[in-house]
């Protein structure tokens, strides 16, 4: 405990300086996050409603996975990666919609 003193009070004054000297152009940085985030609010709530409805697809036929493991050769496993899937699809159309909105 007796190594010296606590590092808190030095931290705290580089903090304040810190803020007293680039404040401003934080807060122009801060406000220019918030208008960026609104923008993409309708985006998220799309991804996150188009997640909603593949888990509620996924729930109600499950039978999607047991036709394709049916077509699965004997010697390969189950979590392999042999193609494009939902997550592939998925980040494609977010590609498209974040490269249009550029």
């Amino acid at each position: 405990m007796g190594n010296g003193p606590s590092p808190l009070v030095p931290s705290l004054l580089v903090l304040a300086w810190g803020l007293v000297i680039f404040g401003p152009t934080l807060m122009e940085n801060v406000s220019l996050l918030f208008q960026v985030f609104e923008c993409l609010i309708p985006l998220i709530v799309f991804v996150l409603v188009l997640l909603l409805v593949v888990g509620i697809f996924d729930k109600l036929f499950p039978s999607a996975y047991l036709l394709s493991a049916v077509h699965q050769q004997p010697g390969s496993s189950s979590h392999e990666a042999d193609g494009f899937g939902w997550g592939s699809l998925l980040l494609f159309l977010l590609f498209l919609v974040l490269y249009n909105l550029m």
